[in-house]
């Protein structure tokens, strides 16, 4: 075949039904595990996790209360102080990229 020539037809689509669809996700069957009523068949399973998060949160259980305030106000910023001997570095500083420093 020559430059730009492929063996489709102009017009012709490769996969017409698109990407096959995946049988399972980790995060689709939390999803739909969240979603199914809760052992006493009075609320959702998401329901009964968030409550339980919250009692151990209440007891003092600090894992707990970083994964409540982690979710509320999302995590906290974190920070880096770039110095150099103790002083600011100004300026831009390049460094050489991989192929530069291979010659």
């Amino acid at each position: 075949m020559g430059k730009n020539q492929t063996s489709f037809k102009k017009g012709q689509i490769a996969n017409p039904k698109g990407r096959p669809k995946r049988e399972w996700t980790w995060s689709g069957l939390l999803e739909e595990y969240a979603e199914k009523k809760d052992e006493n068949g009075k609320g959702k399973m998401k329901e009964a996790v968030v409550k339980k998060v919250m009692e151990l949160a209440k007891r003092g259980d600090m894992t707990a209360v970083k994964e409540v305030f982690n979710r509320m106000d999302g995590m906290p910023k974190q920070s880096a102080d770039i110095t150099t001997d103790g002083k600011e570095i100004k300026g831009v500083v390049v460094l050489p990229s991989l192929d530069e420093t291979k010659k």
